[in-house]
């Protein structure tokens, strides 16, 4: 069997599904047929159709300064995890399709440079960081309507008013684009052909909200393998992508000194292990690693300082109820 992303995630789904089907093998008939025929990968959901999936990020940031021969470095992880439901409540006859995105619980921790640890849960009143106290209370528990299209591609979010009803702060502001990315990396595949055999490559474009600006995902997806586990096609989809940084208008302040900015580098790397009979992901794991440097120069030759933050950012998820 090939090799895969170390994951504890994506084994725990690998693990269950051996467990439900005992021994997969390649030689199976979902493979088969996959060589042959193809497999859909499309969408071909069922009204009240339900996946309750658990999600963690993990992302670890280190910034390094240097200035006048002196340098510096603070590191930082925030890590996020919860529930998130998805329920199918609207079927078009072109394949599109309509549900509710929930994100039902989520809890964020943040472990700073000393060592220590601040948190904050939905489900708890109060919290270490008011401001993401106030983000979580805003958005957890409020459904979301999700328009995903044929292909798997998320064509629009409804419903962030009432989250913007109750959030009272303007730290971290809401932005629909993040709740289409969250829809894009939760059921569905985005941008598939309607039927793709092994080794097949598509590829998918999508712009993100990043701290900066906005964050360009190329991403080129290839279908592995499809495997059988009594019966069930689990078809595993290999992902790996270039990272394109496109600053914002206020990235630099304009009463800054002279500053540039710039993507050094930006990559992702992932899998997703994807149910063929209910046509839905049952794990995701991917990796995400950027280095971007900014480069000041003081007015009256004070100096140049150099600041490079380096950042990976791991996600997963894993799908841990399901029903009509």
């Amino acid at each position: 069997m090939r090799k895969r992303i170390v994951s504890a995630g994506l084994c725990v789904v690998w693990v269950v599904a051996l467990a439900i089907g005992g021994a997969v093998g390649v030689g199976s008939a979902a493979a088969q047929s996959a060589e042959s025929e193809g497999v859909a990968l499309r969408p071909a959901w069922a009204v009240g159709q339900r996946a309750l999936y658990e999600f963690w990020t993990q992302r670890e940031r280190q910034i390094d300064m240097q200035f006048d021969g002196r340098s510096r470095t603070v590191s930082t992880t925030l890590s996020s995890e919860g529930q998130t439901e998805w329920v199918v409540t609207e079927v078009g006859d072109d394949g599109s399709a309509k549900g509710t995105m929930t994100l039902q619980w989520i809890v964020i921790t943040v472990t700073q440079p000393d060592g220590s640890t601040m948190k904050v849960d939905s489900r708890r009143a109060g919290g270490d960081i008011p401001a993401y106290k106030q983000l979580l209370d805003a958005v957890a528990g409020v459904p979301l309507m999700i328009e995903v299209a044929a292909d798997g591609s998320v064509a629009s979010v409804e419903g962030m008013n009432q989250m913007t009803a109750k959030y009272g702060g303007d730290e971290f502001p809401l932005e629909e684009r993040d709740f289409v990315e969250t829809a894009t990396d939760l059921a569905a595949l985005t941008g598939v052909p309607a039927m793709v055999v092994p080794g097949q490559r598509w590829s998918t474009t999508h712009d993100w909200s990043h701290e900066l600006g906005t964050m360009r995902h190329d991403l080129n997806w290839t279908l592995s393998e499809v495997e059988d586990v009594e019966g069930i096609g689990l078809a595993v989809v290999d992902v790996t992508g270039e990272l394109t940084l496109e600053l914002g208008d206020d990235a630099i302040p304009a009463d800054a000194p002279q500053t540039q900015v710039r993507l050094v580098s930006g990559s992702i790397e992932g899998q997703v292990l994807f149910d063929t009979l209910r046509r839905e992901a049952v794990g995701r794991n991917t990796v995400q690693n950027d280095v971007i440097r900014s480069t000041t120069r003081l007015p009256q030759n004070r100096g140049t300082l150099v600041r490079t933050t380096t950042q990976r950012v791991q996600s997963q998820s894993l799908r841990i109820e399901e029903g009509e």
